[in-house]
């Protein structure tokens, strides 16, 4: 009984396991990635639907001002020379200071969000004097921006103490409606709906070559106080009477290998959508080049998206034709509904996001990622937070996740056929009425010492060439797959029977001990070298790269030393009651090892073959 217990139970499996997820953290990690939750690190190997922000992750989230359009004129930081500034830029220039939160250092480093540091970087390098701008144009009073209302507005004193000068920057398409006039060079110009028109057409146009267009407006005033207007409408926070100064075309560069990223994403058959605060059709251009979307049709606001059921959303995510992959001017409700959904409908969702908004989201996906530049409250809500924001870093992380799976199942694959290869051994012995071929001390010795260093070599096996190639696993997938159980039967099946075959002849012929060690020889130099072949369960033992895990030769090599010392070393063998073996015995285990080594790779190559047929149907993208 405790011979047959102690075979029962595959004692390195708990702290192979965790081994495997802790280096698996660490490679993560030095692929830019910090994993908060141990089990998310395998969550990750199941991940169907990457939910991606745009700035930073497939953007480099370094924005710049590339083009700023006044009433009269473009202009183009970059191009223009700036001591020759026109009376109507210089207006713009200094609102866009005013009404902004960064902070220029003294280093002259600017610090503060991307929109509102490209914008501050702007107007300071235009020349305009920040400090003093600020000092004599006090901020009074803010309305911050929110990504309900989509703009922001701040309240400032001028030189006389009943007039205030209120700027106002934000989406084009929430601002327009409320501006009535524009500063020209000369004077201000009466805006009727016509104007208008063409202003907006001026927006859809940037808009369309990728640009993230900022509108900023002011007006004078004699309220002193912006937060009395805060809980009312627009319409009597504006009067509609604000003066349009300009549009800042702001451009975020794409990084260089997002588009081959993506391509590696979908070939994995994990499914990408794109979310932003951006326009729509900014948003598209982005995704577009990218190559995540193919036409406009495949871009919904979140506007759209809120109108829309449960069902007729997860008809839109899922259509054959045109699947939605973008959502643009995203809040984050929209962001926790675009979770539940995808759930309900048995996704494993990563969701990115970097505001404390974007806690509630990060907490409901399946993986919270959360982007290293983002707020403590996003972090803490996380399961994993990244070091470099670029979208690769995902990719590399669910290859990771990945590799962790796959190498749970070969060590559970290798210590479950020992198992059961000492189960069967044991109990065969029993059912034909043998004495016991191994001792409770032989069997723990094969489980604890000579197997250990294998198995644990084993959690550090590299990933396998093909893992992005092949669809995620569900959720739910079991640890052991049908090719697994089927290996796991026979291998233990042979291992078993053939030594205790030896053991009976053996045990017939010559002494219970001498029959002993055979049994113990065969058994433990079975698992010591049928590992090279479950190493991997996609290639054969000829095709793979002997030495693409040196752990493992060195952990093969050491569980030999160990197991001749317990045959050959006088104080252990005599402990473990064996005696020596000569070259004839040697031959046979030597015999049994390559059969059950050739069985394994035939199933193996029954098994590649047959699901190289069923990988030739196209992936769902």
């Amino acid at each position: 009984s405790i011979a047959v217990a102690i075979a029962a139970l595959p004692e390195g499996l708990a702290v192979a396991v965790t081994v495997i997820l802790a280096h698996g953290m660490q490679r993560i990690l030095r692929r830019k990635a910090l994993v908060r939750k141990l089990l998310a690190a395998e969550t990750l190997g199941s991940t169907t639907v990457i939910c991606t922000d745009k700035t930073g992750t497939i953007t480099h989230g370094n924005m710049v001002v590339d083009a700023i359009l006044t009433y009269d004129d473009i202009h183009h930081p970059t191009h223009i020379h700036w001591k020759e500034k026109s009376h109507e830029l210089i207006p713009a220039l200094e609102s866009i200071a005013l009404c902004n939160n960064a902070v220029v250092e003294r280093n002259s480093t600017i610090t503060g969000s991307p929109t509102e540091r490209a914008l501050l970087s702007a107007s300071f390098h235009a020349g305009i004097d920040v400090e003093y701008l600020r000092a004599q144009y006090k901020k009074i009073d803010e309305l911050p921006f929110a990504s309900e209302r989509k703009f922001m507005a701040t309240l400032h004193a001028t030189g006389d103490k009943h007039e205030r000068l209120l700027y106002v920057k934000g989406a084009p398409e929430i601002l327009m409606s409320h501006i009535a006039e524009a500063r020209t060079q000369n004077s201000f110009q009466k805006l009727f709906e016509l104007d208008k028109k063409t202003l907006t057409h001026k927006v859809n146009d940037m808009t369309k070559r990728g640009y993230r267009v900022i509108i900023c407006a002011f007006k004078k005033t004699t309220s002193n106080d912006l937060s009395s207007h805060i809980n009312t409408t627009e319409d009597i926070l504006f009067d509609d009477d604000l003066i349009f100064l300009a549009l800042f075309g702001l451009r975020d560069p794409i990084r260089s290998k997002v588009r081959k990223t993506l391509a590696l994403t979908k070939k994995a058959g994990i499914k990408t959508i794109m979310i932003t605060g951006d326009h729509r059709l900014t948003a598209y251009a982005i995704a577009h080049e990218v190559g995540l979307v193919d036409n406009e049709l495949q871009v919904i606001e979140g506007a759209e998206m809120q109108k829309l059921t449960d069902e007729k959303l997860i008809h839109e995510l899922y259509a054959k034709e045109n699947p939605l992959r973008v959502i643009a001017r995203v809040s984050p409700q929209d962001k926790i509904r675009l979770v539940k959904v995808l759930k309900n409908n048995g996704e494993i969702v990563a969701m990115t996001g970097d505001g404390v908004n974007d806690a509630p989201a990060l907490m409901a996906a399946d993986i919270g990622i959360a982007l290293g530049s983002g707020t403590d409250v996003a972090k803490g809500a996380s399961d994993i937070v990244l070091l470099d924001n670029n979208f690769s870093v995902i990719t590399h992380a669910i290859e990771e996740g990945r590799v962790i799976f796959d190498n749970i199942r070969k060590v559970t694959l290798y210590l479950l056929a020992d198992s059961f290869s000492e189960i069967l051994l044991i109990l065969g012995s029993l059912a034909f009425v043998l004495p016991l071929p191994l001792t409770a001390a032989q069997i723990l010795w094969i489980n604890i010492i000579t197997d250990s260093f294998p198995s644990f070599a084993l959690t550090l096996e590299p990933k396998e060439r093909c893992i992005m190639h092949e669809p995620p696993q569900k959720n739910n997938a079991p640890i052991l797959t049908s090719q697994m159980r089927v290996l796991i039967a026979i291998i233990s099946t042979i291992t078993g029977l053939s030594v205790l075959a030896l053991f009976a002849y053996f045990e017939h012929v010559t002494t219970l001990p001498h029959a002993r060690t055979i049994a113990f020889a065969a058994l433990g130099t079975n698992s010591l070298f049928y590992v090279f072949s479950v190493r991997s369960l996609k290639q054969s033992l000829l095709q793979q790269k002997f030495f693409s895990n040196k752990w493992l030769v060195v952990g093969v090599a050491l569980g030999l030393v160990i197991q001749f010392s317990a045959l050959y070393f006088p104080p252990l063998s005599r402990f473990l009651n064996f005696v020596p073996l000569g070259f004839m015995e040697w031959a046979v285990i030597g015999i049994e090892v390559l059969f059950v080594i050739i069985l394994i790779e035939i199933i193996k190559f029954w098994y590649s073959s047959k699901t190289k047929n069923v990988h030739k149907t196209p992936l769902l993208t």
